[in-house]
């Protein structure tokens, strides 16, 4: 039995529900290259480390230039 790795998300429709966007538009950034991730074949393999400092980022961003979302992201 496979054991639960803390350290990625388990599916991308747990990181949309995570940053609020439909598994849709996720999987669309994440194709276009705007969320960070490793692909294995089809899989996306989607760190929680690097996500968060890729929110991070986006924050300071939208501190400096008052956006309302992550770079990249097209709603």
């Amino acid at each position: 039995m496979p054991t639960e790795n803390k350290s990625i998300y388990a599916s991308v429709a747990a990181l949309a529900a995570d940053i609020g966007l439909s598994e849709r538009s996720t999987r669309s950034a994440l194709r276009r290259g705007d969320i960070p991730h490793i692909r294995v074949g089809r899989r996306f393999i989607l760190p929680k480390a690097a996500i968060a400092e890729w929110l991070r980022s986006a924050g300071r961003v939208q501190q400096a230039v008052g956006t309302a979302k992550p770079d990249g992201i097209r709603l």
